[in-house]
């Protein structure tokens, strides 16, 4: 599964899913339930990886907004990994956020430090920051990818008679 976002694709899928449309219901349950486990420990890891002074937590609020979802055929299931939450992107791929105007909302003026001297204002013209990549998405599928393998293996194997 790939979106124009988040391109990743599964080299031999195709193979799979043709393997599957042949495969008894037992063996299309087991890799549809080793699907989803696998999604849920990519989720996991990522949302671990969101937890820690990395990302400078101060809401939980892109951790809590972690999802996956199943999808996807009997024969081809799929799993979609990610959140709503506006900043995330920038957060995964880094970037540059445009210049704006920050005003002060719940009090008169704003307050901060520059060179040492505080500084009092209504409203401030912000040039924009550039923001590094701290990929928590990308870095724990990969980082899952090999037990994603092993678990889709042993579900085919586990499910196939004589075994």
């Amino acid at each position: 599964m790939a979106t124009d976002a988040f391109p990743i694709r599964v080299v031999g899928a195709d193979a799979v899913s043709a393997a599957l449309q042949a495969a008894p219901a037992k063996i299309r349950a087991a890799v549809r339930r080793a699907v989803e486990e696998s999604a849920a420990r990519v989720l996991s890891t990522a949302k671990a990886k969101v937890s820690d002074d990395v990302l400078h937590v101060k809401t939980g609020r892109l951790r809590r907004s972690l999802h996956y979802v199943l999808g996807g055929t009997d024969t081809a299931p799929s799993a979609a990994i990610g959140t709503n939450v506006e900043y995330a992107a920038i957060h995964e791929f880094g970037g540059q956020t445009k210049a704006h105007v920050i005003e002060a909302l719940n009090a008169k003026v704003l307050a901060f430090e520059k060179g040492g001297v505080t500084v009092f204002a209504t409203r401030v013209n912000h040039p924009g920051s550039r923001m590094p990549q701290r990929s928590f998405l990308r870095s724990a599928l990969a980082q899952e990818a090999s037990g994603i393998k092993q678990r889709i293996e042993a579900a085919v194997g586990g499910a196939l008679p004589g075994r």
